[in-house]
This record gives C-alpha cells, sequence and structure tokens, in this order.
C-alpha cells in the first residue's frame, strides 16, 4: 500500500522527468562518505593480485581494482562481455583456466552451476541494470547487458550450458563466435 508521501514524490518524479536510473543514482550518492564508497544495488567485485574482494559500492580509490558485479545468487561476472585482461577470448578452455586462478575468502573459483540462474526475472535484471548505471556514471567501462554467462554443465569439450539473458534462460552453447562477443566471465564460491 502506497503512503501518501510516496504518491507525491512519484509525481515529483513523473513531472520532472526523472528516469529510474537517475533517482537511484541520487539515493545511493546522496550518502557518500569520507572513503568514497558509493553505495550500489549490488555489490562490486575487486581483484587485486588473484584475491577477489567484495564491496557494497564503488570505492573510488580503488578504481583500478574494479573486476566485477556480484549477482544475488553470489556469481560474481565480469565488468564487460567478450575478451577483455581477464581472457584473450571468451572460450570453455579460457574461462575454466581463468577461474581456477581466483580466490575469494581463500577458497578457489570455478564456473557456476546452471540452477543458480533458475530464478532469474525481471527484477534481477533491472538491479543489474541500475548497479551498471552507477559504475558507468562515475567513468567506468561496463557493459549494460549480463549477456551470456558460462556455467559448468558440459556436454563436451565444445558445448557448454550458458545462460542467456537476452532470453533469460540456460541454453546449451557451441557458437563459439558468439560467444566470443557476448559471453561474460562469471566466478563462484563455496
Amino acid at each position: 500500500m502506497k503512503t501518501r508521501e510516496i504518491i507525491a514524490l512519484e509525481g515529483v518524479v513523473a513531472d520532472f522527468g526523472i528516469s529510474q536510473s537517475e533517482l537511484i543514482n541520487w539515493v545511493l550518492n546522496r550518502e557518500q562518505n569520507v572513503s568514497n564508497l558509493i553505495r550500489t544495488p549490488l555489490p562490486l567485485v575487486y581483484c587485486k593480485e588473484n584475491e577477489f574482494t567484495v564491496e557494497y559500492g564503488l570505492d573510488l580509490n580503488r578504481k583500478d581494482e574494479l573486476w566485477g558485479i556480484q549477482l544475488l545468487s553470489g556469481i560474481m561476472v565480469s565488468l564487460k562481455k567478450g575478451p577483455g585482461k581477464d581472457v584473450s577470448a571468451v572460450t570453455l578452455n579460457n574461462v575454466k583456466a581463468f577461474v581456477k586462478t581466483k580466490y575469494f575468502n581463500g577458497k578457489q573459483g570455478y564456473l557456476p552451476p546452471k540452477q543458480l540462474f533458475d530464478n532469474w526475472n525481471d527484477n534481477d535484471r533491472e538491479t543489474f541494470e541500475a548497479t551498471v548505471n552507477v559504475v558507468k556514471y562515475h567513468g567506468i567501462e561496463v557493459d549494460n547487458e549480463l549477456g551470456w554467462v558460462l556455467c559448468s554443465e558440459e556436454l563436451s569439450d565444445y558445448i557448454t550450458s550458458a545462460f542467456v539473458s537476452e532470453w533469460g534462460h540456460i541454453n546449451w552453447i557451441d557458437n563459439e563466435a558468439d560467444l566470443k562477443k557476448k559471453g561474460r566471465v562469471g566466478l563462484f564460491f563455496s
């Protein structure tokens, strides 16, 4: 049930033509503290010397260490799709080799199991996009869409499962060309 205050606030937002992402950015940034940590809807992942750490916001003092975004499922995904400083090409073998070199709280990374995406919905997508908007606002390159996140289940050395965010479900992926453009490195720790 909406209160009078919320209804009035929605009216002001509509009157001024403020977008949802602009409103979220304003709310998150109005409480900046001296540590330069800007809150984000999803936690951000930082990497230093193969060790991941998670912060509940963008630390402007550590922008060069920013690696990715942690989804509500705990999966950590890279900021950008396709090749980058992590892997020369997003292929199954490259990503599998990469995730084995990363650690979080003393645990080695691995590809996420596909069931972690079973409950992915519009709210997850919107929260991811809102996080992306905060990061982009502060001059960091990040892709708007989640893309294709490789999962741990495989049919062969070349056919693997991946969460395909544009379709909202798991698919078997064997198209290396598309994977190299749309694939995103994802890790899980448990």
